[in-house]
Formats: C-alpha cells, structure tokens, sequence
C-alpha cells in the first residue's frame, strides 16, 4: 500500500509539474504571439484610418479652394469695396454682382447654395439649387450664438468662423465654406459662404478601404462634444448620454489614433485637419481581432492536446527507465516543435524582420527582408545593417544617437533609409527593440522591425505640392509666390535690386463670359507658360489669383532692363491664343516697384506696383508703368 502511494504520489507530481510546464510554456509562446498580432492589427487599422481621414481632408481642401476663388475675382470685389466705402448703392452693387457670381455658383459642381454678405452681413449675392434646411445664413454657424454677422462692427469676427464647417439639419448634413473678402488695407468688407451638397465627401468617408463593412463611422466635435452618426448618407445625432460620448469624456486626454476600447467594441479617433472636427471609428472587437483570436484559439487547443498527450505519456513512462526515457524523448520532440513553430513565425511574418549584434551585424533575416530590400539571407549574413543604409541615416553620430536610446529604454522607432540590391533608395519606420542578457542585463542582440513607407512619401509629397502651387497653371501660388518676396529682400546684397512686376491681364474677362471658364482656364495655362519662357531660370513667376501674376526680377541696374523685360512679356502676351477652333487675343498691364528704390517692405512695394499697374492701364497706349519715387521726408 505504501509503495502503491508512493508511486501514485510520483506520478501525480509528474504529471502536475509537466502539466504545469506545459501550461507556462504554452502561454508564454501563445500571449506573445497574440499580443504581437493584435498590435499589429492595431497598427494597421491606425495607418488606415489616418490614410482615409487625410483623403477627407483632401476633399475639404477642395472646398475651401473653390470658395477662395470666388473671392479672387478683382471686379466684383472692386465694387463690394466701394460699396463698403459708400461709393456705390447697395442696389448697383447687387445688379453687378448677383448675375456674375450667381452663373459661377451654377457652374460649380455640389454647390447648393452661395451667399456674398456685405460689412454688416447683409446678403449681397446668393444663389440656391434647393432647400437648404436654415432660414437665415447665420445658423450656418451656431458658435456665434444669434451675434449679428457684422464685420464692421467686428473686425475679427471672421477669426472665430472656420473656413471649413458642418451644418447638421435633421438626418441631413451640408459642408459649409467661408472666405474673407479684403479690401485694399486687408480689413475684412464681406465673406463669401458656400453650402455644399456632401454627396461626394459622404461617399468618400463611408467607402473606407482594408476596414470592416461593420465599422460605424461619426463625426465628433471635441469643443462642444456632440457627436452624429453617418449612415446611408445620414446623419444621426447622438444624444448627451450615449455611451459614444461618454466613453470619449473618460478619454479626453488620450492620444489620436490610439485605440479605446468600449465594451466590445474598439474606438480610432483622428482628427480632421480642414475642420475642427474628429474621424471616429467604431470597429466590434471580434471582427476587429478576430485572426488573432483565431490564432490564439488554434494555439490554446494545442497546448491543450500537448497536455493531454503529456499527461498520457507521463503515467505510461514513470514505471519503467525505458518508458522514462521514451517520456525524455518525446519532451525534445515537443521542445523542437516548439522551436519550429517560434521560427516559423519569424519566417513568415509580413514585416521584414532582422536580428542583429549590439553592433548591427547581421545574424538572421526573414522572408519579408528578401522581398523588400532584395538582399538573399545568404548574402545578408554577417553583413553590416548599416552598409545598406543610405549615407545619411548610416551616419556614426545617429548610430550612436539610436544605440543609446535603446540602451536607456530598451526600444526606438524612427525613419531609416536603405539602399535596396537594385540600389533605390527606401524610405522605412524602423522599430528596433533590445534583447538583454538575464544574467549581465547587457544588450545581447537587436530585433529590426520595418515597413516600407514610400507611398506614404509619396502622398506627403504630393500633398506639398499642392500647398505651394496653383492647381491651374502650374505656377508657385500666392502664399509661396509672397513667402519669396519676403525671402529676396531679406537677403538683398547691398549693390543689388530687386524689381517687382505686377502683370495684369486685360481683356481677359469678356473671354470668361463669352466662351466660357475651360477656355479662360486654357487662356491661364497659355500665359504661364509664356512668361516661364520670357524670363531668366532664376526670375519667380507667380499667380497671385484671378488673372494677376507677379514677376520677381533680381540684379544689378535693373531699372532700364525691368521696363525691357515687361515690354517683352506684353509683347509675347499679346500673340494670338488658339483654344480648340477659337482664336483668342488679349494683352496686360505691369506695374513695376523696385528695392530698396521704393522700399524694402513687402506689403508696400505690392501696393506700389499694384497702383503703378493701374496707372497703366488707365493711361491709353501705355501697358508699362514704373512706380513713382516715394516722396522724401523733410
């Protein structure tokens, strides 16, 4: 009987310490692996929503442009300006500008409503295709709380107005877009508001790509922390106690696109950069995680039979030193197993994966590294990481700079360039994370975790470009055609000049109203291109708005040579302009203010060459105008 006990005691306390064993080693392989899944699906789901929310925005950008562009146009602000200064009926001013804008607003595609309002808000000019579900304009921005939309009153009122904006009228939505109208002193006289119909945007915002067909998609507004829902191109208000909005107020201070998780459900909030609103997305966790979940469910089944096989296997094996042995043996099998399935992992990861020395050599790579980089695992070993790095991010000071981050806190991310085998430069976001020693705590070895980015450079890119050039001809715009001028007389040498050319054309508006604004448009791309032709690979030309360009012109002696270049880009605008079957002619005018002759501030060589541009214009037979000399002080 004690025997008997005996044995049944060993046996116990083998198979509860294998079964034990089993357990921790089973969790300790399956946990990771899902935590490491589910941050991976984390990752991708971020870089998802940020991708779409920056297409939205895209869309917004549009709209603010089209509303910038009724404002550009010069005669119908002309005479809103001399309305503003009493110079002008209300009456003559609403006959001028209601036909002009209201053919444009037609023109404009989703545009269902445009609204022109005067300095004290009166409505100068609207158009409307149907019923926009307000009364009046200043519900559009409820922020206000019944203020009077006064700019003469308010001169800053325009400040508190965004250029871009929601209007929510029942299940219904509008995308508002406000510009400021200037006069000659840049105060504000009117703005322009234009109310779009959302059918594109909304197509755009419920169409998300790699999201689940479950998502639920709102738009929040942080400020006033109101929240709708959008389905089916509706939009459905969330009342102050859903669970939405309760669950962001216990999350104000979290992090954009960082997940929150609310009851069964996982929460992205990115925040649009044209609206001061927020993208949320609401995504079930089981659809969510539901390949991580399936592995670790796979995983824990077969921990599960191990241990069950284990258990079998331990009670045959501790009678006899032949079935302990065999018990031996099975457990290497099990461990090699193990082994296979922790580098199987490794192996077919879809990021490319590189372990390395404390000194970046180069111990083992993944699958994903070949495909990316092109480089055979052969070929990789024992090689220097950072001999295929660019120059730039292989440079010793940044090495080090990364090495003693990941000493300090066990991990780095950052943006490291490559040099692939066919020696194209790559753009990566690197994840390295160190691997100490347990007994010296020394860093042992590095794990190199990186996503080929070249598309998100690209988009980022393309989205600069968009910002500093003007869509239509091609040209530098305003604000980068301005942040230039500044840019030239800050660094003017002391010998030298700088002349500045404000061309407008003339004649160019009855093209516009008589053959339409393609052929305008086609008119624009015709003259930037001749003035690029006409002048120096180191003169600026840019396009102010409308048909006002701005010519820069640096050298010395440049009074003679400035009025030269002018006569010669009036010549070269004065050749005939075919557009399809037409033949179209128009001319310009130019102002020309020159530094440090007539000042080396911005702003008022602007105004000089603007006014000089006028003179111009007014006086017959003369195209080309000098500035006067400013007045000496006494």
């Amino acid at each position: 009987m004690f025997l008997q006990a005996c044995q049944q005691r060993i046996l116990l306390t083998a198979v509860f310490i294998m079964l034990t064993t089993a357990v921790l080693v089973g969790l300790s392989v399956a946990l990771p692996l899902f935590q490491s899944a589910q941050q991976g699906i984390d990752k991708a789901t971020r870089i998802s929503v940020q991708a779409h929310t920056s297409s939205l925005d895209h869309l917004l950008k549009g709209y603010q442009s089209i509303a910038e562009q009724f404002t550009s146009r010069t005669e119908i602000r002309k005479r809103l300006v001399a309305y503003s200064e009493g110079n002008l009926s209300l009456e003559k001013t609403i006959a001028f500008s209601q036909p002009r804008l209201a053919d444009a607003a037609r023109k404009t595609p989703s545009l269902s409503g445009f609204f022109r309002l005067g300095p004290e808000g009166e409505i100068i000019t609207q158009s409307q295709k149907d019923g926009l579900g307000f009364a009046h304009v200043s519900e559009l921005f409820p922020q206000l709380n019944g203020q009077t939309l006064s700019f003469r009153d308010d001169p800053s009122l325009h400040k508190r107005l965004p250029p871009i904006g929601f209007y929510f009228a029942g299940e219904s939505l509008k995308i508002v877009a406000t510009a400021p109208i200037r006069n000659g002193q840049q105060d504000v006289i009117g703005m322009d508001v234009l109310v779009f119909a959302p059918d594109h945007w909304l197509a755009q915002l419920q169409s998300p790509e790699h999201l689940d067909p479950s998502t639920q998609l709102y738009l929040y507004h942080p400020q006033n922390h109101q929240a709708w829902l959008i389905q089916d191109n509706r939009a459905l208000a969330l009342g102050p106690d859903h669970a939405l909005l309760q669950t962001l107020n216990r999350h104000t201070g979290q992090s954009y696109l960082t997940p929150i998780n609310r009851e069964e459900k996982t929460l992205f909030q990115s925040p649009l950069e044209q609206a001061p609103w927020d993208l949320i997305v609401e995504m079930p966790q089981d659809a969510l995680y539901h390949k991580a979940y399936d592995d670790l469910f796979w995983a824990l089944g077969s921990i599960a039979l191990m241990m069950l096989i284990g258990a079998l296997l331990t009670h045959q094996a501790i009678q006899p030193l032949i079935k302990r042995l065999s018990r031996q043996a099975e457990e290497i099998q099990a461990n090699e197993q193990t082994l296979k399935q922790a580098a199987s992992v490794f192996d077919n990861a879809k990021e490319a994966i590189v372990i390395t020395d404390p000194d970046f050599r180069i111990d083992k790579v993944n699958h994903a590294f070949e495909e990316l980089l092109g480089y055979a695992c052969d070929d990789a070993h024992h090689t220097q990481l950072t001999a295929i790095m660019t120059e730039l991010s292989a440079d010793p000071g940044q090495i080090k700079s990364i090495l003693e981050q990941v000493d300090a806190r066990d991990h780095w991310q950052g943006e490291i360039w490559y040099r692939t085998h066919s020696q194209e430069s790559m753009p990566t976001l690197q994840t390295i994370s160190a691997v100490r020693n347990p007994q010296s705590g020394r860093i042992a070895q590095l794990i190199h975790i990186f996503n080929d980015i070249r598309q998100h450079k690209a988009r980022e890119q393309r989205m600069k470009h968009l910002a500093r050039y003007d869509s239509l001809t091609q040209l530098p715009n305003r604000a980068s055609t301005l942040t230039e001028l500044d840019h030239r007389l800050d660094h003017l040498d002391p010998n030298e000049h700088l002349a500045i050319l404000f061309l407008d054309l003339d004649r160019f508006k009855p093209i516009n109203d008589q053959y339409g604004h393609e052929c305008g448009d086609e008119v624009l791309k015709d003259v930037a291109k001749r003035l690029q032709h006409h002048v120096r690979s180191e003169d600026w030309v840019g396009r102010l708005g409308g048909d006002e360009f701005l010519i820069l012109v640096s050298g010395k002696h440049l009074n003679d040579h400035a009025l030269k270049i002018a006569r010669t880009l009036i010549d070269s605008l004065e050749t005939v302009y075919s557009v399809g079957d037409e033949r179209l002619s128009l001319s310009a005018s130019i102002g020309i203010a020159m530094a440090p002759e007539h000042g080396k501030e911005a702003r008022a060589l602007l105004k000089q060459a603007d006014q000089a541009m006028y003179q111009a214009k007014a006086a017959a037979g003369t195209s080309v105008k000098l500035a006067d000399a400013p007045a000496e002080k006494t």
